[in-house]
């Protein structure tokens, strides 16, 4: 196995291990693409896991800051010695990557070390379209897949994939202390601190008012018929439906075990939207 091999198969088992969902949605793409799709996700989760890495705010600013420069000169052929760089180095696959939308999805992030909520849940709408939403729309682009109607559909079901990983963290974060979902959002919903545990009833409407508004996102995405070679991006959809009715059996209860779907069922999901043709 050579060093660019090693490093592809690194990037494939980060997702398989902390993103299992893509992952699924990974191994459909043709092995030409698959490395170079596999290396964007593994670089969009070291950026995630920022937060969960460091104890001052300003050391996460100064990760957050190595890794715009490192997009900069990964765009400029000069990739630094990290695995996911040199990987969409070594493919091609950073010459096709929209360098712009890349930077605002680092951009994006800095929100993440930010002690307050976001303000509105219209904020959090545009921080899950400039993170979630432009995740979708880079791999679309890794894939050739260009047409506006399918790159619309795929930045919907971003970003409503990534108000629904929003709701599915709501215990996560607050058992790390950290803010959660929108100010308005808990002033509407009357949630007290208190009251942000399992079986509440204002956490529940708070969290149907993010529902109601990534749900129309993810039929806006399914309305569309990707061609086959959008599927590895677009099967996301499919996985986040199945999510989104189950928190809505729920009773929008993001502390409800129901929540957290076997592997086996997401990989039967996917296996079918495969032999179908649709995310």
């Amino acid at each position: 196995m050579t060093i660019g091999e090693a490093d592809a198969a690194d990037c494939l088992q980060q997702l398989r291990t902390d993103d299992y969902d893509r992952y699924l949605c990974t191994v459909l793409a043709p092995p030409s693409q698959r490395a170079g799709l596999a290396a964007l996700y593994a670089l969009n989760l070291d950026v995630a896991k920022i937060r969960e890495q460091v104890h001052e705010p300003m050391l996460g600013q100064i990760r957050l800051q190595w890794w715009r420069e490192a997009v900069d000169e990964l765009k400029a052929g000069r990739p630094r010695s990290q695995p996911a760089l040199r990987v969409l180095a070594q493919t091609g696959a950073a010459a096709t990557l929209d360098i712009g939308v890349l930077q605002k999805l680092l951009d994006a992030r800095e929100q993440d070390f930010r002690p307050e909520a976001l303000a509105t849940l219209s904020d959090l709408v545009t921080y899950a379209a400039d993170t979630g939403g432009a995740l979708q729309r880079l791999a679309l682009g890794l894939l050739g897949e260009s047409e506006p109607e399918v790159t619309t559909a795929g930045e919907a079901v971003g970003t409503a994939w990534a108000l629904i990983g929003l709701v599915r963290a709501v215990p996560f974060h607050v058992a790390s202390g950290r803010p959660v979902l929108a100010q308005d959002l808990v002033l509407r919903a009357g949630l007290a601190v208190s009251d942000i545990a399992p079986g509440s009833a204002a956490l529940s409407r708070a969290v149907a008012e993010v529902m109601a508004v990534a749900t129309p996102m993810l039929r806006q995405g399914r309305m569309v018929r990707a061609p086959r070679q959008a599927l590895p991006v677009m099967m996301l959809g499919r996985l986040a439906r199945q999510y989104a009715r189950a928190i809505e059996r729920a009773g929008y209860d993001p502390f409800a075990p129901q929540l957290a779907l076997s592997p086996l069922r997401r990989q039967w999901s996917v296996v079918l939207g495969a032999m179908m043709g649709r995310g």
